[in-house]
Parts: structure tokens; sequence; C-alpha cells
């Protein structure tokens, strides 16, 4: 085994720092406007819907964005307390069973 790690110059443990490089960074920041907008546009749908909710799939078809950028970032939107997911459900495009989100706030019955 210590052989084996002789072979390589600076095995990923043993680093103490990542050095971004000025790429990744511009790539970091051009999300970040991409990533606010998609925010918007999901809050914005929630918003209209109000308790009635909406399913991933409802707002997907709403915004035209596809399944895993609404997902990914309704994630994010209920982690931040923006967002809720409910008991109710509505059904997919292909007939599935799916949760709805409501702003946060209207799961109580109340407006946010």
């Amino acid at each position: 085994m210590s052989d084996q790690l002789g072979m390589f110059p600076d095995p990923p443990r043993k680093r103490k720092g990542i050095a971004y490089q000025s790429t990744s960074r511009a790539a970091w920041e051009s999300f970040q406007s991409v990533s606010g907008a998609l925010d918007r546009d999901i809050l914005a749908v929630l918003e209209r819907r109000g308790p009635a909710g909406a399913t991933c799939n409802e707002i997907e078809q709403e915004i035209g964005r596809t399944h895993q950028a609404v997902s990914g970032n309704l994630t994010h939107l209920g982690e931040r307390g923006l967002a809720v997911k409910t008991d109710m459900r509505g059904v997919t495009a292909s007939g599935r069973p799916a949760i709805k989100w409501v702003l946060a706030g209207y799961e109580k019955g109340e407006s946010p």
C-alpha cells in the first residue's frame, strides 16, 4: 500500500485547499444569474397558484424549463424555507401522482 501512495505526487487527502481556475469562477458566476432567474420564475408560479399549489411538472410546463432544473431549484427553495412540499397531490403529464408545492405560508392555509 505504501508503494502505491508513492505513485501519486499529491494525493487528495493531503491537499490543503482548492485553487479555483478563473474559468471555473466565471462559470459559477454566470450560473448564479440563471439560477436566480429560475428561482424567481418558480416562485412566481407558486404565487399565482396560491394555496392550490403546483406540481413540479406544472411549473415546468408553465415556465418552459426541464424537470432537472425545476426539481433541483424547488429542492433548494424548500431548504431555504421559501417553498414547501404539501400533502396535496396532482398528476404528471404521464399520469403519475406528484407532490404539490406552495409558497411558504400557504401550507398553513394562510397568505405568505
